[in-house]
């Protein structure tokens, strides 16, 4: 399994203590683990295997969204050269789909979000 960098061991801390308060201790930022926090949160600092078991989720998370995206580009780059005019209502479904899953408009499963969580307003 690939150790997470500072950045994900920071979003793991925050899926499994939301705004806690802790300070990074490493010095590198290439990788770490809960040895390379200082915790200052009153709440219970996440064990090792709660952490691991995140990072595993966060990988299954990151490769499905990564099938979900190639799988969408090969649908849309087949309409590459066509009008939107010229698509079926199948196809620009497909189209559909993958501007909103570039935009940040849809979940890897196909679910849309709530617009709040994506869209400028």
């Amino acid at each position: 399994m690939a150790l997470p960098a500072e950045a994900d061991v920071r979003l793991l801390i925050h899926r499994l203590v939301p705004g806690a308060d802790y300070r990074w201790m490493s010095n590198d930022g290439s990788v770490g683990t809960l040895r390379d926090i200082d915790w200052r949160d009153a709440r219970t600092e996440p064990t090792e295997a709660a952490f691991e078991a995140e990072w595993t989720i966060v990988l299954s998370e990151r490769a499905t969204e990564d099938a979900t995206k190639n799988s969408i580009d090969t649908n849309v780059n087949a309409f590459a050269g066509r009008t939107v005019a010229a698509l079926t209502d199948a196809q620009r479904v497909t189209l559909l789909e993958g501007i909103l899953f570039r935009l940040g408009g849809i979940e890897s499963d196909g679910t849309i979000r709530a617009s709040s969580r994506w869209l400028d307003r």
